[in-house]
């Protein structure tokens, strides 16, 4: 059963932290922008900030749990959406970049893909490769690719390639969603179509 909680990750500890401290971090990030009046009625609850901070065009945090797991993480900010999924161990596996242009549309103009050894408990020791592929709104590509080869020291393999034409980026737009509804912006499936995008790279 999926829910939906308004606490932040912490990508560092790896856990999603509570609603004491949550709150405690929200009220330091805003009190040089939001008077003390505003802040206290505001902030009762996770929930509460989150509602205010929808209406009011400023970053608050989302996770979003399947049984009672954390699998998505969505920082959504005043000018940038960041939706990260997570896997066991709470490491991130991949993350869309929206862009707001508008009050009504997002594009998604950043995917980026990790993926992991398996053996250290620390996602940037762990990591095998990633993958970043960057859209522009008139249908340019470019896909970076890191390998890290681990021996004695780390090496880094890059790869660049770009598109030789115009990719199709009509599915990179989306209507920015009402409050507590995030499933558009968590469906990549409809960018990463096998065959169709990055073929032409």
């Amino acid at each position: 059963m999926q829910e939906i909680r308004y606490n932040i990750y912490n990508d560092v500890a790896l856990k999603i932290l509570n609603d004491e401290v949550t709150l405690k971090r929200i009220k330091i990030k805003f009190e040089d922008e939001l008077s003390k009046s505003v802040l206290k009625e505001n902030t009762s609850s996770p929930l509460a900030w989150a509602q205010y901070a929808h209406a009011n065009n400023l970053w608050y945090p989302i996770t979003i749990f399947n049984n009672n797991i954390p699998e998505i993480y969505i920082n959504y900010g005043s000018e940038y959406i960041v939706v990260s999924f997570l896997d066991k161990r709470l490491f991130e596996i991949m993350s869309l970049t929206y862009k707001k242009v508008d009050e009504n549309r997002l594009f998604l103009m950043k995917i980026y893909l990790r993926e992991y050894n398996g053996i250290e408990q620390k996602p940037l020791q762990d990591l095998k490769n990633d993958k970043k592929i960057l859209f522009t709104e008139d249908g340019s590509l470019t896909v970076t690719t890191n390998g890290f080869i681990r021996n004695e020291t780390v090496t880094v393999v890059e790869d660049i390639v770009e598109s030789v034409e115009k990719v199709n980026v009509s599915h990179n737009w989306i209507e920015a969603p009402a409050f507590g509804n995030y499933d558009s912006l968590c469906e990549y499936n409809k960018i990463l179509k096998e065959g169709d995008l990055l073929q032409k790279i």
